[in-house]
């Protein structure tokens, strides 16, 4: 494809300038081994951000233009109250939300919100939502059942809103998802695969759904989310660059990617034929964190699919796709870890047999995005290390070759300002064209607050990644050390609300950020006292990492960083927000004892709910001592012994699979003690 070619032609051209003037600025005084290592660092980062620069230029271009990105057939607008006729007939449309350990209300308020936007546009018929848990939190399990029971009731939704919980999550959200389409795959042409935080408007269910169906080569329609419900200063930052860079840098990706783009794991449709041919996920040779199941499993079935012929797209162009992201800097560096795991693990797939070779560079792209900050790190540290290595070793001025004159050392400072121009354009320019985009337009301008708070917002927001990028370079840096290590991070669950860091939280965090400043600014000063000042802003941001992981985290309380969602907010986001208030009043206290599982055992409705819902053999997947320990207790409880004895939550958990002991509490049966 040309767009393609041509993308490719001028990131390698930008690449390879880049490079040799770097390479020419370093060899003026002769070439070392220290400034070999250098060149081929610069290397790699240079291409990194000259393939973000031209995919960001060529996505304003085509904006600019008025022009859609991709081949894709787009369902054609319909007419208010008109039915859309590619959903008439065939399967209906599954809607899974696979949850681990979530807010449940929060979860059910949102599936309420796009269940009654659909109901708006007369469109519930060809959907049915699906809550696939894999909960493993005995407490949260009973909430969920709860919410989803009241929320059923509420909405009159028997018939359109499922749930089940899994009683072993393996595979995590990747076998959860597969167990999904083994289960009841046959019955659905389609699914919309969405994350516990997901909310998508009624119209872009639609959409999603209608496009499917038009494209019948296609097997995932990837969809651009846009961060909504930030209220701390890091999240609302990150929320405002994506909001007003990311659609540029996505129609610019989807536009040199065409049919072979990649899925970031949910807010998208996925043709279930294509999943269940195609994406049985290999269990990686060898133990985690590098062997095992995949964690970041997108990529890797974006890329089995388009093996299969299927093609996959990135619609960058559709709004009404909602997600929320952790608000502070250290939840964010919990999900980064998994993240980085996953990532890495990729390097095991890489030369998997008939990958298409765009699939392979999105994999590429996906390990280099977190060895990015190694390959800054050590660039940074090689740098210093020439730097100091030139002030403390004289130059020779008198080599052994014959000569009139002493032979100076030679450093062409217009050339490197230029290069450091150069890249100080290609970061800035793409964020301000997109800001200009905004500017020239007055209704624009509008949504985004003005003029002058989105000009506020853009320089701000610039200021303070560059104070952050030193302390993730140092965090990505030390995950991957992690991995290499052999240490595996298992599976967590995402803390989306309230997570303000505490000093001491700050201090325990960052304290190896801010020593590892102090070394570099006092290294650099005292025998590179040349690029001190040219590594002011990393150590600004070292030094200063406790303060601004601490004030970042917490709620920004006036309008900095607007976005158009904060003008305008969509019903869904109120809808959500509203039932979510409802549904937190129907789960059950928690027993200091027993925790919720108490509720089970007193309350006749909720015992009979959960007996309802509780897989067959669920005590297959039971320790056995944990069990009986749980009875015994049980026992205890039941013949009024104060204080009652204490469940763990492993023994919780046992308590919950047991059906003989829950079906007889209620009645007051006392259990034999084993």
């Amino acid at each position: 494809m040309l767009i393609r070619f041509l993308v490719f032609v001028l990131t390698a051209a930008t690449a390879l300038f880049g490079t040799v003037v770097w390479a020419d600025l370093l060899g003026a005084n002769g070439i070392t081994g220290l400034d070999r290592v250098q060149i081929v660092l610069f290397a790699i980062t240079f291409s990194w951000l000259s393939l973000f620069f031209w995919s960001s230029l060529l996505g304003w271009i085509v904006g600019l233009l008025g022009r859609k990105p991709i081949a894709l057939v787009y369902p054609p607008p319909l007419a208010v109250g008109e039915a859309a006729p590619e959903l008439q007939e065939g399967k209906p449309v599954a809607i899974v939300v696979p949850v681990y350990n979530e807010d449940p209300a929060a979860v059910m308020g949102r599936v309420a919100a796009m269940l009654r936007s659909l109901r708006a546009l007369q469109a519930i018929k060809p959907f049915h939502f699906f809550i696939l848990s894999d909960t493993t939190d005995p407490d949260v399990a009973v909430a969920e059942q709860a919410c989803w029971h009241a929320l059923v009731q509420q909405e009159e939704a028997r018939d359109c809103i499922f749930y089940r919980r899994r009683p072993r999550n393996t595979g995590r959200k990747a076998g959860n998802i597969a167990e999904f389409c083994e289960n009841y795959g046959a019955h659905y042409e389609h699914m919309i695969v969405l994350d516990a935080d997901s909310l998508l408007t009624g119209p872009t269910l639609l959409w999603l759904a209608r496009a499917g169906r038009l494209n019948p080569t296609a097997g995932i329609i990837q969809a651009l989310p846009t961060i909504i419900g930030s209220h701390s200063f890091y999240a609302r930052a990150q929320q405002f660059a994506a909001r007003l860079y990311g659609p540029m840098l996505a129609r610019g990706i989807s536009c040199w990617h065409q049919g072979d783009s990649n899925y970031w794991g949910h807010n998208a449709i996925i043709r279930v034929d294509a999943f269940t041919q195609c994406c049985g996920l290999p269990t990686l040779p060898g133990p985690p964190p590098l062997g095992g199941h995949v964690l970041s499993h997108d990529f890797v079935e974006a890329a089995l699919i388009r093996r299969g012929g299927w093609q996959v797209w990135l619609v960058s162009d559709i709004e009404g796709c909602f997600e929320q992201m952790p608000q502070s800097l250290i939840e964010n560096g919990k999900r980064e870890r998994r993240w980085v795991q996953g990532n890495l693990q990729h390097s095991k797939i890489l030369l998997a047999a008939g990958l298409h070779p765009l699939s392979r560079l999105h994999l590429v792209m996906g390990i280099l995005a977190y060895l990015a900050p190694i390959f800054g790190l050590l660039f940074l540290l090689v740098g210093l290390a020439s730097s100091i290595r030139a002030n403390l070793v004289p130059p020779d001025y008198f080599p052994d070759t014959p000569t009139l004159f002493p032979t100076w050392p030679i450093f062409d400072g217009d050339r490197a300002l230029q290069l450091l121009a150069l890249v100080v354009v290609m970061l800035t320019l793409p964020k301000l064209l997109a800001a200009l985009s905004v500017i020239v337009s007055p209704t624009q301008s509008k949504k985004w607050g003005g003029r002058v708070r989105l000009l506020t917002g853009v320089l701000t927001e610039h200021l303070f990644t560059i104070l952050i990028a030193p302390i993730m370079m140092l965090i990505q840096t030390g995950f991957v050390l992690d991995v290499l290590l052999g240490r595996d991070s298992g599976w967590g669950a995402q803390n989306r609300g309230d997570a303000t860091t505490s000093w001491p939280e700050g201090w325990q965090r960052h304290r190896g950020h801010f020593i590892a400043g102090v070394v570099l600014a006092g290294i650099s000063w005292l025998y590179a006292p040349s690029l001190f000042w040219w590594l002011s802003p990393i150590l600004a941001g070292l030094l200063l990492a406790v303060p601004v992981s601490v004030y970042s985290s917490r709620p920004l309380r006036h309008k900095l960083f607007f976005i158009p969602e904060e003008l305008v907010v969509p019903a869904e986001v109120s809808t959500a927000t509203h039932v979510e208030a409802e549904l937190a009043n129907v789960v059950p206290p928690s027993d200091p004892a027993f925790g919720r599982v108490a509720a089970v055992l007193d309350d006749a409705q909720l015992n009979a709910l959960h007996l309802s819902l509780l897989p067959a053999q669920a005590l297959k997947h039971i320790d056995a001592d944990e069990l009986a320990k749980a009875r015994r207790k049980l026992a205890l409880r039941q013949s009024g012994i104060v204080p009652p004895p204490v469940l763990s939550a492993r023994e919780r958990a046992a308590l919950l699979a047991d059906e003989m002991s829950l079906r007889y509490a209620p009645l007051g049966v006392r259990p034999e003690l084993p």
